[in-house]
């Protein structure tokens, strides 16, 4: 018996090197279902293909996870969530005294706000 048996899961940022992994080890250690998650374009649903099989069942999503009613959808397609991973997020080197409140903002959005999102979208079921 795997360790997550029986257990949801949700991983943001799954279509990249390290979301990929996570999935990986998810379902190596029984996660299912998992619902991956990344930007429209991204190639999420390919990933969800690579990854289904026989024993698992991988649901891929193409929103943007600050999106909160498209996030909510992702959360519906489960019966519940037991593990959330929050790989998502952006960074761009920029020098700094150049920047402006537009690059903050985008990478506050990708690396705060979608974790703000997605936690308080899970949290309610994984306490009950």
């Amino acid at each position: 018996m795997a360790p997550l048996d029986g257990r949801t899961a949700i991983v943001t940022g799954a279509a990249g090197a390290i979301g990929r992994q996570t999935v990986r080890q998810l379902l190596d250690a029984g996660v299912g279902p998992l619902a991956i998650v990344d930007l429209p374009g991204s190639g999420i649903e390919e990933v969800a293909a690579e990854f289904t099989s026989a024993t698992s069942t991988v649901l891929g999503f193409g929103i943007d996870v600050s999106d909160r009613k498209a996030f909510g959808t992702v959360c519906e397609s489960l019966p519940s969530v037991d593990v959330l991973v929050n790989v998502a997020g952006h960074w761009q080197i920029i020098d700094f005294v150049n920047s402006n409140v537009d690059d903050w903002q985008t990478m506050i959005s990708s690396n705060l706000f979608t974790a703000m999102v997605t936690c308080h979208a899970v949290l309610p079921g994984m306490i009950a």
